[in-house]
């Protein structure tokens, strides 16, 4: 990500603090955790780790202080370097392994650049005419009253 990025997201992290705040003031303890979690998991995605590290500690205490064990469990996976982003670069890493592995087990080179031709090439349809579709809702009958709408 580059530098602006980051400063759009710290600005989102700083309208999340404010609703937080709102939330926490209103005592809607878990909407203000829901805010916080939020911008743990932006600050965390911003590799602005020390800031998240700062939100985690935050989240942990509010959860300890109001008892919140089942919020605590929820949180738990996430809160240990699971977030939606780590999670989406670990199926992503996976996925592209298993494609690598599946490329190579074929004889295909992986790293092989492709050729001019292969890059623009046309696709060539065996269906050259394609059914044309009505999406048009028809009016709905009431048969029992024989009332159409």
């Amino acid at each position: 990500m580059d530098a602006e990025m980051v400063r759009m997201l710290q600005k989102q992290c700083a309208s999340l603090d404010e609703l937080a705040e709102l939330y926490g003031s209103m005592e809607y303890t878990e909407s203000m955790i829901s805010c916080m979690i939020l911008k743990f998991q932006i600050l965390h995605f911003s590799r602005l780790y020390e800031d998240a590290q700062l939100v985690k500690e935050r989240i942990l205490e509010v959860l300890n202080s109001f008892g919140f064990e089942g919020l605590k469990k929820e949180y738990d996976s996430l809160l240990r370097n699971r977030t939606a982003h780590e999670k989406f670069i670990e199926n992503y890493t996976l996925h592209m392994n298993r494609i690598q592995d599946v490329t190579a087990k074929s004889g295909i080179d992986w790293y092989r650049m492709l050729s001019e031709e292969q890059m623009n090439s046309k696709t060539m349809w065996s269906i050259k005419d394609f059914l044309e579709l009505d999406f048009t809702i028809p009016p709905y009958s009431n048969t029992s009253e024989g009332q159409t709408y």
